[in-house]
């Protein structure tokens, strides 16, 4: 086999087009293991390990391998300035407050959520040993945090918790440069690599740098309002993917649910495809991971059957949903 980025004679091995993280379904195995894996972490991550993907990803439900959804959310702070951590329990995001105390008039005020209450004689024991005073037995430890809960305030709160995240997206274009090499590979295969344009698009995948051409065509969002994938604004929570002929050219177009798309040239429309090449198109729902496939002609076709039947019926056009 020989490998279709670093173009070795060598072991293939298991690789994701769109990464499985994301819920991605379609493997091709002409990728050699040190290449899967260092475009993997150094052009797949900075997508997958963004906020607004972690975001999407726990807001569907999308696992990893191990079964597991990401919780995005980490620490934040409250609108007093108390830190807070922000846990995922039964998909529901649950903000835990920590220990903490103020120096008021009157001595020291603490805060303690109820669920570290059992932890006072801990704490007490603790805080007694900063401050330089004698340890207390245990009769006298119970006694103590008898008459400290005697004389809490209780009270509850549903904080409003702000959180402060830096997203940089300078690597998506990359990364759905990758996706839109390997689709334009896994449709028009061995062919399609020594065209001059997938040539220089392997260039910039296996160096890391992101060309000019490739940053024109990429725009963060759905594309709702942007032909060709306005076809689709219906369809946000399911990637897509196509392979058309326009201009003497194939183009690869990518969509990551509502997060970003881009669509590149991939080459002549030569190939040996004939005229009779229809393209390809792709939609995958993440999380059953139901996947449809047909030629990109009849997506085209069954869109506009579809928005047929919307005007007769007098309803509104969702001829882009599909089978959402």
């Amino acid at each position: 086999m020989k490998c279709i980025f670093c173009r070795e004679e060598t072991a293939g091995s298991e690789e994701h087009i769109i990464p499985d993280a994301l819920g991605g379904t379609i493997v091709i195995r002409q990728v050699c293991k040190p290449c899967n894996s260092k475009l993997g972490h150094d052009i797949d991550d900075a997508l997958i390990n963004s906020f607004p993907a972690q975001l999407a990803r726990f807001t569907l439900g999308i696992a990893n391998r191990d079964g597991k959804i990401p919780n995005p959310f980490g620490a934040g702070t409250t609108e007093d300035g108390r830190r807070v951590q922000v846990d995922v329990k039964d998909g529901i995001p649950t903000p835990k407050l920590h220990v903490s105390k103020e120096k008021t008039e009157a001595g020291e005020r603490w805060t303690i959520p109820v669920e570290d209450i059992a932890a006072l004689p801990t704490i007490l024991t603790r805080e007694r040993k900063r401050q330089g005073l004698p340890e207390l037995g245990p009769a006298e430890l119970e006694a103590e945090v008898k008459t400290l809960l005697a004389q809490a305030e209780r009270h509850s709160e549903r904080p409003t918790i702000r959180h402060a995240k830096q997203v940089d997206v300078s690597g998506w274009p990359l990364a759905l440069s990758k996706m839109a090499y390997e689709f334009a590979w896994h449709w028009l295969g061995d062919a399609c690599l020594d065209d001059p344009l997938m040539a220089t698009l392997r260039q910039s995948l296996v160096s890391g740098t992101t060309s000019p051409a490739i940053s024109g065509q990429f725009a963060l969002g759905s594309g709702e309002a942007e032909p060709p994938f306005s076809l689709w604004a219906h369809q946000q929570g399911r990637h897509i993917a196509f392979l058309t002929e326009a201009k003497e050219h194939c183009f690869v177009g990518v969509r990551i649910l509502n997060l970003c798309h881009l669509v590149v040239p991939v080459g002549k429309a030569a190939f040996g495809l004939g005229l009779g090449f229809d393209g390809k198109f792709l939609s995958i729902d993440p999380v059953t991971g139901s996947t449809e496939e047909r030629s990109f002609v009849d997506e085209i076709s069954r869109i506009g059957t579809a928005m047929d039947d919307d005007v007769q019926a007098g309803t509104p056009s969702a001829g882009a949903t599909g089978t959402d």
